[in-house]
């Protein structure tokens, strides 16, 4: 069996590989198709096919002078479409779309040069979004977002040069909110509020450089204040009841 992958590094993997030296001309016959051609300069021509143990093919590329053209194009051991990769006429940018095993859409994005860039929406098998990415040269970049597979929204997170900065949201399966916060650099910064399922404070409190600092504040279900924590850089001093 085929070890599993994410999708850009499998289609890396069979299409984008060069070989270190070439010094002939090279080729398969496979089931009378001569396949996975490289010229005298080590150039990949042609159609370029791997296959499952069971023969079944597993992915096709086309390619002139070294670089793919049109599509590649993946397919699960049964045969049907596991994912296409098509390609503008330089080959430099390419357009994802991924599938479950049930032929549904699994995943639609855009490469260029090698690197996620732009929008990316993913998909439960039922159809509904899953989540939602932006990139920029593979850089992770703006708000990210993840659904349960209601359709109602999960999780929100802010982006900036490939780390989490900015405000951070997290929800009930109802679309309550659960948890307000705000990221600097990947840590915590600043004020976060948790909340229970009817809507009720939780827990407030404030982070300093990814640690708790100050007073944080304990709340019961029923609305009434139950503890405060004396925080400094991480440390608890008191606990007040």
């Amino acid at each position: 069996m085929v070890k599993k992958i994410t999708a850009f590094n499998l289609l890396l993997l069979l299409a984008l590989v060069l070989p270190a030296t070439a010094p002939a001309q090279t080729y398969r016959i496979f089931k009378g198709d001569t396949i996975n051609r490289t010229d005298v300069k080590g150039l990949k021509q042609g159609v370029w096919r791997r296959y499952y143990p069971s023969d079944n093919l597993f992915s096709e590329t086309y390619f002139k002078n070294g670089k793919p053209v049109s599509s590649t194009k993946t397919w699960y051991e049964s045969g049907k479409l596991q994912a296409e990769l098509v390609y503008t006429a330089d080959g430099k940018t390419g357009r994802l779309t991924s599938y479950h095993k049930n032929g549904k859409v699994k995943a639609v994005g855009k490469y260029i040069n090698q690197q996620k860039d732009s929008t990316w929406n993913y998909y439960f098998e039922n159809d509904t979004l899953s989540a939602v990415e932006t990139y920029k040269n593979g850089v992770k970049e703006g708000v990210w977002k993840i659904y349960y597979p209601s359709g109602i929204l999960s999780e929100q997170t802010t982006w900036l040069h490939d780390k989490k900065n900015g405000p951070y949201k997290s929800y009930f399966s109802d679309g309550k909110i659960k948890m307000e916060a705000v990221y600097a650099n990947d840590t915590f910064a600043g004020p976060v509020q948790l909340y229970y399922m009817n809507g009720k404070p939780l827990t407030t409190g404030n982070y300093m450089n990814g640690v708790k600092q100050g007073n944080w504040i304990y709340w019961n279900d029923n609305g009434a204040k139950d503890s405060t924590e004396v925080w400094k850089a991480g440390i608890l001093l008191n606990t007040i009841r």
